[in-house]
Order: structure tokens, then sequence, then C-alpha cells
């Protein structure tokens, strides 16, 4: 299970600086809800959005800009959160198109009708038989090994 708004805490965490430097904040709603989807997807897709969404904003202001994520709606498919206060040619930053292509490969999507709205498909129960295949190939071990630069991702036949 995923708490969405853990996840979108992690997000504002990591665009701290770009925060600053745009005079924006990330306001999180308490209200967003714990589902089972792709946690890594999710997060790779608010990062990426937000990060384009804030690089368009420019910091001439007198007061930081508000950008809030909320719920949109749920359903047993899917989760869809929204990212309001953000205005202005969202569909040509490229950082939101990229986040556009990204949550397309997770199954999803992200639109913009008045805000941005992503959506990600909510995983399969317990059984995991609907489970979408990792990018390795079977039997590939992906774990990270510490090498050289300590954080490099390495398969074992590398090493």
């Amino acid at each position: 299970m995923v708490a969405v708004g853990d996840v979108a805490i992690a997000v504002r965490r990591a665009l701290r600086d770009e925060l600053d430097a745009a005079g924006a904040e990330i306001v999180v709603s308490s209200d967003l809800p714990v589902v089972r989807t792709d946690a890594a997807s999710l997060e790779l897709v608010l990062l990426v959005a937000l990060a384009g969404a804030i690089a368009g904003m420019g910091g001439d202001r007198e007061a930081p800009a508000r950008i809030i994520v909320e719920p949109d709606t749920t359903s047993e498919q899917s989760v869809r959160v929204r990212i309001s206060g953000v205005t202005g040619g969202l569909s040509e930053l490229p950082g939101v198109l990229l986040a556009r292509e990204i949550a397309q490969w997770a199954g999803g999507e992200l639109t913009m009708p008045d805000a941005l709205v992503v959506e990600l498909p909510m995983s399969p129960g317990e059984s995991g038989d609907d489970l979408r295949p990792s990018l390795g190939e079977p039997g590939d071990d992906l774990r990270p090994s510490l090498g050289e630069s300590g954080d490099d991702l390495r398969r074992p036949d590398e090493r």
C-alpha cells in the first residue's frame, strides 16, 4: 500500500531548492488516500511534473506561489491526484511533457484541464498475476552494488 501524501511530501522535500528559487511552496493535503499503486511511478511522475511546473513559474512575485497537491477521484481502477495553483503554458513545459510520457508508460495519464491531474492505475491484489514486468530480463539481479562510486547499479556479471 502506498500513502500518496507521504510520496508527495518526499517529492516536496526533494524540490526544496527549486521551490526556494521560484518563490513557491507546495502544500500537501492531508486527505490524500492510501492506495495500492506503483509507488515508484507515482513518485517519478509527481517529481517530474512538479519540477517542470516550478521551472516554468519564474521567481518574480511578492508572495510565494502556492501549489496544492490534493486528491481528485479514486476508484477501484485508478488513483487521481490534482496539482493546482500552477498556471500558464503547462502543455509546453518540457518537464510536464516528460511527466505525461512517464505516466503513460506506467499505464496512466497526466491531463491539464484547469490543473495538472495525475492518474495511475491501481495495482492488482495480493496474487500479483497482473503485475507489469520489470525493465530487466528475467533472472537479472539489479540490486545495488557498491562499486567505485558507491552508488552505481550493475548486474552481478558486470562487477
